[in-house]
């Protein structure tokens, strides 16, 4: 089965007593990426010194593979581990298990710079996991690190336990400042964060910003806001604080829920008694002209007369990369759209039935400095994968969608044919990344739109203003002192799944210019 593959945010808040807490720092942020463990890649070694000649300061794995991380030894790199979710029943369950992991992958490598341990990744996402598991699982690591840290193995007593939550463990998140977790999960969430405080670890969550475009592909303003190239601002009504981008939101909204999960009172049902959510729609989302408008700004706040309510216009002026006109809306148009699409985020069911079909972005977050948010991104470009053992100018592509965005990809020779009349679209899933020039949509044409969101160009857009975010910001509106440290996600094409977000090719090849700053940024 395809792994699924996607870029993500993860945002690493630290929790210093009863009260959600996050420490003054000062500065700028860091960057790093997402180092995956599939597909055809250079050597670890090969891999390490790519990271160096592109001051990239900090790197994020998906499992243990001491292979790998021997080629970390002495590099001045940032490292972080994950376990897999596939091992946490028997790591929740056997303290000589964690132990055994901590000795194989972390124990032998006291100058890798191993930072952290992220015990699976949203693991309470999955109805088919057991959350009674988790907590158990992150204890018996900070046991095992706390049992092997003896004087000559003292590095073991500075690295983190965590886990990674899916972002859908907020039931709102706008206005950010009223976010809150779903009340099901706090019974499950309050001992976590319990332990976070009392080992000074870091609390993640995952975000996903693309589903907000893909929900509604048409808004370009939404795309651009999403991009970090929008104009126009979306305002919070409770605190008057502007946004300029979606993940500024999405990031002081985490910020507000552990505020509030705190303050809550302890009597949400128990884990066994979660509800099951609504199931998702394959209809498309409402108009925005349908949404409520938020309240508008006091005249003494507001930047521009653009923030009043104002219709959809087609208009040259638009910020589009390939139409000479397209829809535009006003600021308080956008916030009313963001208010709305949240609900894409925040069922499980219909969140999980997304990731598991269309071509999802996913951000990570990661922090190992004290006080700070982190957080990686990164734009999935829809190229598809061509096999390595052939050249991908012999071969054509059939793609097949479908309204919620389902893809499903597979070579063939010219002159197959399809119960639907193929039509031929040119670069639009930036094929560029395998030197394609056409491929066939065959199923819902209707769905072209989409497709033009993920693209190269895109793709580089994106992960440069990102970067760029990060590295010149201090931090976000609601939480302007804490700096963000940025993950990318990802390194390599994995060659499993559906798209091709790597920056690299699988010979360190770089498939568009990026920078990641100067040695000196990268702390």
């Amino acid at each position: 089965m395809d792994e699924e593959r996607y870029l993500y945010v993860r945002l690493y808040l630290l929790i210093v007593s009863t009260s959600v807490l996050v420490l003054p720092a000062e500065g700028t942020g860091l960057i790093g990426v997402d180092y995956g463990v599939h597909g055809p890649q250079p050597t670890p070694e090969m891999t390490v010194a790519l990271l160096r000649l592109n001051n990239i300061g900090r790197v994020r794995r998906y499992e243990g593979r001491p292979e790998v991380t021997q080629a970390f030894v002495d590099s001045g790199i940032d490292l972080i581990l994950g376990v897999p979710n596939e091992d946490i029943p028997l790591l929740a369950t056997n303290t000589t298990e964690a132990v055994r992991w901590v000795q194989n992958n972390v124990v032998p490598f006291p100058a890798a710079g191993i930072s952290a341990i992220i015990v699976g990744n949203e693991w309470l996402f999955s109805r088919d996991n057991d959350p009674s598991l988790l907590l158990p699982t992150m204890e018996n690591f900070q046991t095992a690190l706390s049992s092997l840290g003896s004087a000559s193995l003292s590095f073991l007593l500075n690295i983190k336990v965590s886990t990674a939550h899916a972002f859908n463990i907020l039931s709102t998140y706008f206005p950010p400042s009223s976010a809150k977790f779903r009340k099901p999960l706090i019974p499950v969430l309050r001992p976590i964060a319990d332990f976070l405080i009392q080992t000074e670890s870091l609390f993640m969550v995952d975000i996903f910003p693309y589903l907000t475009v893909l929900t509604d592909p048409l808004n370009t303003a939404l795309q651009q806001f999403t991009l970090f190239n929008s104009s126009q601002v979306v305002r919070d009504p409770n605190t008057n604080l502007t946004y300029t981008n979606l993940l500024d939101i999405q990031i002081d909204a985490v910020y507000a829920a552990l505020e509030s999960l705190q303050s809550s009172a302890a009597t949400a049902p128990s884990p066994s008694s979660l509800p099951s959510p609504p199931p998702p729609s394959s209809s498309t989302a409402p108009s925005p002209s349908s949404l409520p408008s938020p309240p508008p700004p006091p005249p003494s706040s507001s930047p521009s007369a653009s923030l009043l309510p104002e219709q959809y216009s087609a208009s040259p002026k638009c910020p589009c990369t390939s139409n000479s006109s397209c829809n535009c809306a006003s600021s308080s148009k956008l916030t009313a759209t963001v208010l709305h699409m949240q609900a894409a985020s925040s069922s499980q069911r219909a969140s999980q039935s997304m990731r598991a079909s269309i071509n999802t972005y996913r951000e990570s977050a990661l922090s190992t400095s004290k006080g700070h948010v982190v957080f990686a991104s990164g734009w999935p470009d829809a190229g598809h994968g061509a096999s390595s053992s052939s050249p991908a100018s012999k071969r054509k592509y059939i793609h097949r969608s479908s309204p919620t965005f389902s893809t499903e990809d597979f070579s063939t020779n010219r002159g197959a044919t399809s119960s639907n009349r193929p039509t031929s679209l040119t670069n639009t899933l930036s094929l560029e990344k395998r030197n394609m020039t056409s491929y066939y949509n065959v199923e819902c044409a209707s769905n072209a739109a989409l497709f033009q969101i993920a693209t190269l160009q895109n793709e580089k857009t994106y992960d440069q203003n990102f970067i760029n975010h990060v590295l010149q910001s201090s931090g976000t509106p609601a939480n302007p002192s804490n700096p963000i440290i940025g993950y990318v996600f990802e390194l390599f094409d994995e060659g499993i799944g559906k798209q091709n977000y790597g920056l690299f090719n699988s010979n360190g090849y770089p498939y568009f210019p990026i920078s990641f700053g100067s040695p000196s940024q990268q702390g």
